[in-house]
């Protein structure tokens, strides 16, 4: 039996250890170092030129030194670059790995970077490192808030090149990224019923370079959560109905929370409405010849977003036995979207009133 490598990235995975690296790779791009271990100075000087690579000019500027360190007002890190035309710019980075963002921290960093920055005359370069996966969706508002995104995939291609600096603690760390990356491909190679967390995530970014408006998330709940992937949100009325994929099933569903509605519906004008929608959903399933679309095994009155039909694996992803047919299962999708937007139209026929729901000044 083969003994795995043993990986220091796979010992202590958390954001502290990546923040630490990457920190020491930004000092080893100081010129200042380069005599010390040549490799190490251009690998530390590929990574910082990548990050800043938005700075105007940047081909042309040669830089004199590179001051780096951790943890600068909860900055994860940051890195202090002083050019010889006597140009200074600072550059903080948001690191993570498979955490998300919270509280709004990237917009308080980016003020607080700002205000220094106009106190010191420096310029200012925002960066953020995903090392884990994140939804498009999610990049593009983080993006939004002045950040340059660097997913995985950039930070590989830009390190890969430079193992030939011997040196373990770099070689740890790209193998442990490429590790992740191999786990969310493993979807492509795998049979679906071998799929695991990662492969599913992979799958989900598939999808969505493929299908436009697409978003996916982890859903922690009393049974252990899921990944899922929600392929349309649309409304009827005031109340969302939409598709999502949750690791298996294809489900169609109904969010009746006071949060998605903004009607306040008591529980019984709650399972009113989802029977409602299910009704209609077997039936129009049926007249379009969707017969794949059934109620599922546990049809329940309860929760906030309450499932009102299914499609069984088999039916939209194929044989679990099988390695996924990419173009059948996006064709497949398309296809369902197409009907769930046809089944909107055809709910909308219907009112509060009609179906004897009567909510306080509705004048639906």
């Amino acid at each position: 039996m083969s003994i795995p490598r043993p990986n220091l990235f796979k010992i202590s995975t958390k954001e502290l250890s990546q923040d630490a690296i990457i920190t020491w790779l930004l000092q080893w791009a100081n010129p200042e170092v380069r005599s010390e271990d040549k490799a190490l100075h251009e690998c530390g000087t590929a990574l910082l030129r990548l990050l800043i690579s938005n700075y105007p000019g940047l081909s042309e500027k040669n830089i004199e030194r590179v001051e780096a360190g951790r943890q600068w007002e909860k900055i994860d890190i940051w890195a202090e670059i002083y050019f010889h035309n006597g140009e200074k710019l600072l550059l903080i980075i948001e690191d993570k790995v498979f955490a998300g963002e919270h509280a709004d921290q990237l917009t308080r960093y980016k003020e607080y970077a700002e205000q220094w920055c106009k106190e010191n005359d420096f310029g200012l370069i925002c960066a953020f490192i995903k090392i884990g996966s994140e939804a498009q969706s999610v990049l593009k508002k983080i993006e939004d808030k002045g950040y340059n995104v660097f997913t995985r995939n950039k930070i590989l291609e830009c390190l890969k090149d430079h193992l030939h600096t011997d040196n373990n603690i770099l070689e740890d760390f790209v193998l442990y990224i490429q590790g992740i990356e191999a786990a969310h491909e493993s979807f492509r190679e795998l049979p679906l019923n071998k799929w695991y967390d990662q492969s599913w995530i992979g799958f989900y970014q598939y999808v969505e370079s493929q299908i436009k408006n697409v978003h996916w998330h982890y859903v922690n709940n009393p049974s252990g959560g899921f990944w899922n992937l929600h392929l349309t949100w649309k409304y009827w009325i005031d109340i969302p109905v939409y598709m999502q994929i949750e690791q298996g099933r294809l489900c169609y569903k109904v969010a009746l929370c006071d949060d998605e509605t903004g009607l306040g519906l008591k529980p019984k004008d709650m399972n009113l409405v989802q029977d409602h929608i299910h009704r209609c959903l077997v039936d129009f399933a049926l007249k379009n010849n969707f017969n794949e679309i059934v109620r599922p095994n546990r049809y329940t009155n309860r929760g906030s977003y309450r499932t009102i039909g299914v499609i069984y694996h088999n039916d939209w992803s194929g044989d679990p036995e099988n390695i996924l047919d990419k173009e059948l299962v996006i064709n497949n999708l398309k296809r369902y979207i197409d009907f769930h937007d046809s089944f909107i139209d055809y709910l909308r026929r219907f009112n509060y009133k009609g179906i004897g729901l009567n909510l306080e000044g509705d004048v639906s």
